[in-house]
């Protein structure tokens, strides 16, 4: 609930409160609103948003912000909340797994979605997202990592026209992403490559990773104070990429079952 204004009595602080549970006449909230002998006049019911970032900005650890089927067209990064979050799709009915909504931009050099914190842990359903501009950037990236806790998880999404489609550590500190798992998932079309990683486990499931113009999944490389990197693939489709998985590191593991690679310029 959005409590906005009320009079009389001390008044309550404006601001977003999560309802724990409800009666007829009573809100049980998160936290008390500091309101004595006073009436709302204005108090916005129902989590119904106008943006995606106004749920991150206003949301708090565990809840599950659903996208309603549609085109978001960003002109700057949304920035994901610093806590554990479901971002998920819907077409009518929540969780339904219907038409993806499609979350672009067309804006140069503009990243879609920005962990900005180390706790910033998503699991994201079921949504599609895509860069039209002629500088394209990536599409999730997350700059540094927290070491030993569990990464994103993305189920049944599509990444298409990105730099790297999911870039995670970037900000070149040599933390390796705890975990990244990738599941049911299309990521084609990226100038770079479609999964970066500075190095860290890595699990690749069901999923079609094609023509993207370097690496269809690469780890970073490039200097001995990097851990290494553990690769797991299965059912999964490798296609027209420069290399299929390129592992830059000496002491990086692949296991790959009942995968196809095919068409890679390079390597598989």
């Amino acid at each position: 609930v959005h409590i906005v204004t009320s009079t009389g009595g001390t008044g309550a602080t404006a601001g977003w409160y999560e309802i724990g549970s409800q009666t007829p006449t009573t809100w049980v909230l998160d936290r008390t609103t500091g309101a004595i002998a006073t009436t709302l006049t204005s108090a916005l019911m129902g989590g119904s948003l106008l943006t995606i970032q106004q749920g991150f900005t206003s949301g708090v650890a565990g809840n599950i912000f659903n996208v309603k089927a549609g085109t978001y067209t960003l002109t700057s990064a949304l920035t994901g909340s610093n806590f554990r979050y479901i971002l998920s799709g819907y077409s009518s009915t929540h969780g339904d797994m219907g038409t993806k909504p499609l979350i672009t931009t067309v804006t140069n050099s503009t990243e879609l979605l920005k962990l900005t914190g180390s706790g910033s842990v998503p699991t994201i359903f079921n949504l599609s997202f895509s860069h039209g501009a002629g500088t394209p950037a990536a599409g999730i990236s997350q700059a540094t990592a927290a070491a030993g806790t569990a990464g994103p998880v993305i189920v049944s999404c599509i990444f298409s026209g990105f730099t790297n489609a999911l870039a995670f550590d970037t900000g070149g500190t040599h933390k390796a992403v705890p975990s990244l798992t990738v599941v049911n998932t299309e990521i084609k079309s990226d100038t770079v490559n479609g999964i970066f990683v500075d190095s860290g486990v890595v699990t690749v499931i069901g999923s079609y990773i094609h023509n993207n113009t370097s690496d269809g999944l690469t780890d970073n490389g490039g200097g001995s104070s990097l851990a290494d990197s553990q690769f797991f693939c299965a059912n999964s489709i490798f296609y027209a990429n420069a290399n299929g998985i390129n592992g830059t590191l000496v002491a990086d593991v692949l296991n790959a079952q009942s995968c196809d690679f095919a068409g890679n310029t390079g390597a598989g």
